[in-house]
């Protein structure tokens, strides 16, 4: 009999909450998905529409480097998104 494999913690209610201030700021200035990718492909930082996507609905967690550049793109701060 296997066990299924578990990789590292669950997200927890933090990345529950940064996920929902993400899109909410996103939305709130009307930035789409495609926009807010390509900015951060700019940056460096390399995630697909369906990435962010899955980001703001929970199913990715919020890494800290990208959680920087959404900031910017969004015109705020990481504790604020």
């Amino acid at each position: 009999m296997e066990t299924e494999r578990v990789r590292g913690n669950p997200a927890g209610i933090t990345n529950t909450h940064v996920a929902q201030n993400i899109r909410a700021a996103r939305q709130a200035i009307g930035m789409d998905l495609r926009t807010m990718s390509d900015g951060l492909r700019a940056a460096g930082r390399k995630l697909s529409t369906s990435g962010i996507s899955k980001l703001e609905a929970g199913d990715r967690r919020v890494d800290v480097d990208d959680l920087t550049v959404i900031a910017y793109l969004l015109r705020t701060t990481p504790p604020r998104s």
